[in-house]
């Protein structure tokens, strides 16, 4: 099954613990998931060590969506931008958003 994160949360919250939970849920079950980090939360991917694990979980498509930021981190976390019609492309592929 193949599913798609969007992380909305800027801050370290219970509703970012939430999402980070689903992504792990995912992972366990074995989907096939891309996780997009929305604009501003990108401090998750850089602050927050376990956002910043997700390749070890096997998590190679990661992609953060219109980010400013991204020039400093792409290389580093294996990032790729993403923009609106690939987002809405992205979104068409998938059974499942969380």
């Amino acid at each position: 099954m193949k599913a798609v994160a969007l992380i909305t949360e800027t801050n370290n919250s219970d509703a970012n613990q939430w999402q980070f939970d689903k992504v792990m849920s995912a992972i366990a079950y074995d989907m096939e998931l891309s996780v997009v980090f929305m604009p501003d939360a990108i401090n998750h991917i850089t602050k927050n060590k376990a956002w910043n694990s997700l390749v070890l979980y096997g998590i190679d498509k990661i992609y953060f969506y219109n980010s400013r930021e991204l020039n400093d981190y792409q290389a580093q976390f294996h990032i790729q931008e993403i923009n609106s019609s690939q987002l809405k492309k992205l979104l068409m592929k998938v059974d499942i958003v969380l």
